[in-house]
């Protein structure tokens, strides 16, 4: 009577679960990693602009700051976001090579009996 998730799943529902699952857990990485890298930048481009505060407006100061702020952030988020999705394509890659092992391994053991 206890009807559990997992009993009859098949090779491909299987499949599709756990490329979803990698492919959440991707896109966390990727999220934190560049959220993290934003607060870095931050905190060392007010470290560098501490030293020109005496020579430049204001003005000019939150300019430049955010300026560089947004390049080095859209750099960095390119970066990340391009090799989490090549990391993502081998796992995909190697989780499909196994699969494919998988069915053909218990394909034969079921053509044996």
């Amino acid at each position: 009577m206890k009807n559990y998730l997992f009993d009859n799943i098949t090779i491909k529902q299987a499949n599709i679960i756990t490329l979803g699952v990698m492919f959440f857990f991707s896109t966390i990485f990727v999220v934190l990693l560049v959220e993290e890298m934003y607060l870095d930048y931050e905190v060392a481009i007010e470290k560098n602009f501490i030293d020109k505060e005496n020579s430049l407006s204001v003005n000019e100061l939150n300019k430049e700051k955010k300026q560089k702020l947004k390049s080095l952030l859209i750099k960095t988020a390119l970066v990340t976001v391009t090799l989490a999705f090549i990391l993502l394509g081998i796992f995909f890659g190697l989780n499909n090579i196994f699969n494919r092992i998988l069915q053909r391994d218990t394909q034969s053991f079921l053509d044996f009996f």
